[in-house]
């Protein structure tokens, strides 16, 4: 499993989405604080994992690790 960061415009490094064997999971911040997956997504390598979620977040870092 391969955690895709984005880095804020004020600096903060935040876990938005996780890659695993070929499937993106985005996580989403629901109303009470928790963090939720929505369904995964097909995304046979990182790096495609990598370009959707910098559609999500298309003015900051993307960071794989």
């Amino acid at each position: 499993m391969k955690p895709i960061n984005v880095q804020l415009s004020y600096g903060s490094l935040v876990e938005v989405a996780t890659w695993d064997k070929g499937f993106l999971a985005i996580q989403k911040r629901g109303k009470d604080g928790n963090f939720s997956e929505l369904p995964r997504k097909p995304a046979k390598t990182l790096k495609k994992a990598v370009q959707m979620v910098g559609q999500i977040y298309p003015h900051e870092i993307i960071i794989a690790s």
